[in-house]
């Protein structure tokens, strides 16, 4: 946890906006006690895919009005040509997410970074965002169908009428809610892919490999239409995806201290009809119903819950006074490399798609331990490889979704364990909905409210508080 300053940092950086739909959002930092700030965040009001384009860009027919061209600035490293995407729109879905780190913030910095560039890149989500096109087109359709059959709605009033009427709409809700289902399971994995992503590019941040892609920004050259109010990123108030803390250029910088750093990651996306949730760590986020109902969207990862215990063991660790090896408090996040196998964070995806990679265990392909930095944890490698789900500290988050109701939806929080070790989700949930009840009108004021009450209920900590309000 390091080391307490003799009197806190109260300063606070605030910022706030609004979504294209119109859904108001703030969020305020505080470095509080701690020696160093570790927090980051994302606010990302708008959403698209980037579907890579192979070879000379020639399906420029993928363009049309929802989708832009661009180039990523970097050099392929096989052919030298720049990279080049299609960005696909995903009208109606924000982003929000806090990273907590520990250890220096590199992790963390890097996270809130680039996490919205690697989600839009995996090949998941350009397959979400293209089945929301289809679901958008199809529906587009569908209300121009019902305009131009209002005249045999009224001419026919037969029973056999009403009773096939009846039957087509129970088949075609049912249809749709298989075609929710789905769309749902492969957001979800492409969140998860994320993060196993985001994983494997730390590390390699860390050993100072290629990358890139790295810290290439999001969101800036993207149509204006897509978004309003304030969008944060890096050391900047505009045209990004995040806002961390600001060194030089935005840009986290990498110092030997750093190659221990970890974050937590809870990332909630909102979608026209869903809240969903990934979280991997201690950080929290919660929703809150119009009746005042605190509802978890999260779960904190400690090594002490059985299953999180079972899997530390089982991956050649253990568990003492509460911490993984005695020293890391949370049993999930990302980076921490130290409590995992580096060639298999390398391998990123790949590790999880091996047959057997689990339960082989021939010595004589094992990661070799003498070989890296981030081997010193004594963990027992003596597998080919470990699947991410699978590591000491694993980076792959669980996942909740609630759904959406227009006549119930309140406002959700999303912060840091520094909001968390002084008020459980409900007290909290009550200080945001009075402090909206006392007439605040700018969530990012109500945010540095927030910060001010844990301060004083003696939170020791980094705090980071986001509010999004629903209502």
């Amino acid at each position: 946890m390091g080391n307490l300053l003799g009197a806190p940092v109260t300063e606070k950086e605030t910022h706030r906006g609004a979504t294209p739909g119109g859904l108001a959002w703030g969020v305020s930092t505080m470095q509080g006690w701690r020696i160093h700030m570790e927090d980051a965040h994302i606010c990302q009001p708008f959403l698209y895919a980037e579907e890579r384009i192979s070879g000379d860009g020639g399906e420029a027919d993928c363009a049309d009005a929802d989708t832009n061209m661009s180039d990523d600035g970097g050099e392929d490293a096989e052919n030298n040509s720049k990279s080049k995407y299609r960005k696909i729109s995903v009208p109606g879905h924000s982003l929000y997410a806090v990273y907590d780190g520990h250890g220096g913030s590199f992790a963390a910095e890097y996270s809130g970074g680039n996490f919205c560039r690697v989600l839009a890149r995996q090949s998941k989500f350009v397959q979400y965002a293209k089945m929301v096109e289809e679901e958008n087109e199809r529906k587009k359709k569908e209300d121009e169908g019902t305009k131009g059959g209002d005249d045999e709605k009224v001419l026919s009033h037969s029973e056999t009428r009403k009773s096939s009427v009846e039957k087509s709409k129970k088949e075609a809700d049912a249809l749709e809610v298989k075609r929710q289902r789905e769309m749902l399971n492969v957001l979800e994995e492409a969140l998860r892919d994320a993060f196993i992503e985001t994983d494997r590019e730390i590390i390699r941040e860390m050993r100072r490999l290629p990358n890139e892609d790295a810290n290439t920004p999001y969101g800036e050259d993207f149509d204006e239409h897509h978004s309003h109010g304030e969008i944060v990123k890096g050391g900047d108030d505009e045209g990004g995806e995040a806002k961390t803390p600001a060194k030089n250029d935005g840009k986290p910088r990498l110092s030997n201290e750093d190659e221990d750093s970890g974050t937590t990651a809870v990332v909630v996306v909102l979608t026209p009809r869903y809240i969903v949730c990934a979280n991997a760590g201690d950080s929290r986020a919660v929703y809150c119903k119009s009746n005042g109902r605190a509802v978890p969207l999260s779960y904190d990862h400690k090594p002490d819950d059985e299953e999180e215990e079972r899997r530390i063991r089982d991956a050649g660790g253990y568990v003492s006074a509460g911490r993984v090896e005695g020293d890391l408090a949370v049993s999930r996040g990302l980076g921490d490399f130290r409590f995992k196998d580096p060639e298999a964070v390398l391998a990123g995806l790949d590790a999880g798609d091996r047959e057997g990679a689990k339960d082989n265990d021939d010595a004589s392909g094992s990661s070799n331990p003498g070989n890296s930095d981030f081997n010193r944890s004594g963990m027992a490698r003596n597998h080919a490889m470990v699947r991410p789900e699978d590591q000491m500290v694993s980076p792959v988050p669980d996942v909740i979704v609630q759904t959406r109701n227009p006549s119930e939806d309140d406002f959700i929080i999303v912060a840091c364990d520094g909001i968390w070790d002084v008020q459980t989700n409900l007290e909290c949930v009550r200080t945001v909905a009075e402090i909206f009840a006392e007439g605040e009108g700018d969530v990012g004021l109500l945010c540095e409210e927030v910060l001010d009450v844990c301060l004083r209920r003696g939170s020791k900590d980094n705090m980071t508080a986001l509010v999004v309000r629903m209502e």
